[in-house]
């Protein structure tokens, strides 16, 4: 029996290489060799005339050939739009969509100022609420060199309206002033 005669043999009997080989006790790439060679071994020879057919065995059409089975059709058309075609699920419904003559929603109302702000705008005072912002302020205005050391150590965190003294000979002015010197300051003595 030579190879080509033994892989047809197998293949009738619905025995994969693997398979065959796995009853065998060789491997895979074993059972190529052989299939390919002039000549059979002779334990290929003796295993093949003594197999029954496979019931299942191999994969693909040979798995289907030992189970007497044909290959499916396939579907006409997707399996979703047959269950919709047959009326088993509904038919999804359409999203809503913008009518192009429709406005925008309207802005949100804006908030009353309040009586800080006001008072500060009549005074001419800069609302602040960022640090760095007053101590640049107040070092310009003072004339100082370092301007991050002077707010370090001088300024608190402004959350009210901010002006800085103009008058203060002092390089230390503990409090910003409003309008006024304020409380802290060396000018309030």
């Amino acid at each position: 029996m030579t190879g080509a005669e033994a892989a047809e043999r197998r293949k009738a009997l619905g025995y994969t290489q693997a398979a065959l080989a796995k009853l065998l006790g060789t491997s895979s790439p074993t059972m190529a060799r052989w299939e390919a060679a002039e000549s059979a071994p002779e334990a290929l020879t003796r295993a093949l005339g003594n197999l029954a057919p496979s019931t299942g065995g191999g994969r693909g059409p040979y798995r289907r050939a030992a189970a007497g089975m044909a290959t499916p059709e396939p579907p006409s058309a997707p399996p979703a739009r047959q269950r919709r075609r047959e009326g088993l699920t509904p038919p999804p419904t359409p999203k809503a969509r913008r009518k192009p003559t429709q406005a925008p929603p309207p802005l949100p109302a804006r908030k009353p100022i309040t009586p800080e702000v006001q008072e500060a705008a009549a005074v001419g005072a800069v609302l602040l609420e960022d640090m760095s912002a007053v101590a640049e302020r107040v070092a310009e205005l003072l004339g100082l060199e370092d301007a991050t050391r002077h707010a370090r150590r001088v300024l608190p965190p402004p959350r009210y309206p901010v002006a800085a003294c103009q008058r203060c000979p002092w390089k230390r002015c503990p409090v910003p002033l409003v309008a006024a010197p304020a409380e802290g300051c060396c000018l309030w003595r």
